[in-house]
C-alpha cells in the first residue's frame, strides 16, 4: 500500500487593487471561472451565502473523469478557507489579504495537499510554484482589468459576469 504525505505549499502575490476589491473578486465563485484559466472542468455551485460557498468541478481527463468539491468559509474583509475533497487529491487551502501602499493589496496562499485514491504523488514546492504563477498570472491579469473598469463607471465586470469575483 502506497502511504500518500501531505504537502504544504506557500504562494505570494500583489494585485493593484485595493484589498476589498480583491476579496470580492477571489471569492464570487462563478459557473464560467474555467475560461479564466482556459481550462476545460464544468463549474456548479451548490450554495451560496454571506459566509460560505459550496460548488463542484468536474473535468474530463484521459481515462476518466476529474471532480472536486469546495467548501469555502469567508472571513471578509480580508480571508477566506477553502476545503476540498476530490477522486485525485485533497487540499486544505487558506487565504489572507494585506493592504499595500498606493491601494495595493497582497494575498498570500497557504496550501495543504494530499493525493487520495487515483492520486499519484504530490507536485514539488517548485513545480506546485509554477502552476500557481501560471493560474495567479491569468487572474490578476483579469482582476486587475475588472478594478480599472469599475472606476470608468457601472459597466458589468468581465462581460458575462454579474458581479467581481
Amino acid at each position: 500500500m502506497v502511504v500518500h504525505r501531505t504537502t504544504t505549499y506557500r504562494y505570494r502575490i500583489a494585485f493593484n487593487a485595493p484589498l476589498p476589491f480583491v476579496f470580492r473578486w477571489c471569492t464570487d465563485y462563478q459557473p464560467s471561472d474555467a475560461r479564466l484559466e482556459h481550462e476545460s472542468f464544468r463549474r456548479k455551485i451548490l450554495e451560496r451565502s454571506r459566509r460560505k460557498v459550496v460548488y463542484e468541478d468536474i473535468e474530463e481527463i484521459a481515462g476518466g473523469w476529474s471532480w472536486r468539491r469546495h467548501v469555502v468559509t469567508l472571513g471578509p474583509p480580508n480571508r477566506w478557507h477553502s476545503e476540498s475533497i476530490g477522486n485525485y487529491r485533497d487540499i486544505e487551502l487558506d487565504y489572507v489579504l494585506r493592504e499595500l501602499p498606493g491601494g495595493r493589496t497582497e494575498m498570500k496562499f497557504l496550501g495543504r495537499r494530499r493525493p487520495v485514491l487515483l492520486g499519484g504523488a504530490n507536485p514539488t514546492a517548485q513545480e506546485f510554484g509554477k502552476s500557481m504563477e501560471a493560474s495567479w498570472h491569468l487572474f490578476r491579469k483579469h482582476l486587475e482589468r475588472d478594478y480599472r473598469r469599475s472606476l470608468r463607471g457601472p459597466r458589468k465586470p468581465r462581460g458575462s459576469r454579474a458581479r467581481p469575483r
